[in-house]
């Protein structure tokens, strides 16, 4: 599982009679890189959400990835 922590664009997208409800952003962009770099039952959040829950959860080493416009540190 991938977890992180920023703004983006959300909105229903409509084609031909189909909706679907969707994301824009770099941030969804580094969720999707943690959730594939993690190993199965591993979750690894970026750097910035780790400072939110810091005192709910331990971390264990550093991931770098280099996501458009941003290089992230991510927590196993």
């Amino acid at each position: 599982m991938g977890l992180a922590q920023g703004h983006a664009t959300l909105g229903a997208i409509v084609f031909e009679g189909r909706w679907d409800y969707g994301a824009i952003a770099t941030v969804t962009n580094l969720a999707a890189r943690l959730c594939g770099e993690a190993k199965p039952g591993q979750i690894l959040i970026c750097h910035r959400f780790l400072k939110t829950v810091d005192d709910l959860v331990e971390a264990e080493g550093e991931l770098s990835l280099r996501v458009p416009q941003c290089l992230a540190n991510a927590k196993k």
